[in-house]
């Protein structure tokens, strides 16, 4: 099977609004509003703050600066930031600003997808698919992961299962009983009980 366009969401991120900067030699109005409120971002992200650490990562990320968004993601996402623990499994992924380490990719993605991160489910759908050194292929909890990530309308998960069903080479629908054919039912979102028990029986 072609892995390009689930793969695909392995080398994105988390991102926030952001005005682009200009090149113009004067600065216009907006452009200084938006300086004034980086400079604001980035004096409230010092002081701990987790959301402004997330933009100050996507801010470094956009630069090129790797080794600094990987820096300012940590620190949101030891807070407990699902996006920032998302961007931080994508840095461990694909070797932004630190070595890559499987291990700590879906350490850092299960975070932020038990949280209901889509993008992180998907990854980790992907990741559990197609195998990587430290990170044994698991068709279970591939299915499961990308189960959640179809509930909340992940493109790529979607496509994942539709094919998944199609071939159906694994008795997937006998295996996951009704949870494989509810991922299809708009809105169709686990109960804290219920996800807790598949969790646990597919992610052992």
């Amino acid at each position: 099977m072609n892995w390009e366009y689930a793969q695909s969401s392995l080398n994105t991120i988390a991102f926030i609004d952001r005005k682009e900067k200009h090149t113009m030699k004067k600065m216009s109005k907006m452009d200084k509003e938006y300086l004034k409120g980086l400079e604001k971002s980035k004096s409230q992200a010092l002081k701990g703050d987790a959301k402004e650490q997330l933009r100050q990562g996507y801010e470094c990320y956009l630069e090129k600066n790797y080794t600094q968004a990987f820096e300012w993601w940590k620190k949101s996402a030891i807070q407990g930031n699902a996006d920032a623990q998302y961007n931080l499994g994508q840095a461990y992924y694909n070797g932004w600003g630190v070595e890559k380490d499987y291990k700590q990719a879906v350490y850092w993605w299960k975070k932020s997808a038990i949280q209901g991160n889509a993008f992180a489910q998907c990854s980790l759908g992907t990741i559990y698919a197609i195998g990587k050194p430290g990170v044994k292929k698991n068709y279970d909890r591939a299915v499961y992961w990308n189960v959640l990530s179809a509930n909340q309308g992940h493109r790529e998960a979607e496509l994942w299962l539709e094919v998944e069903e199609h071939k159906d080479s694994k008795g997937i629908k006998k295996t996951f009983g009704g949870l494989f054919n509810k991922w299809q039912k708009p809105f169709w979102i686990l109960d804290d009980e219920e996800m807790k028990k598949q969790y646990e029986r597919f992610n052992k």
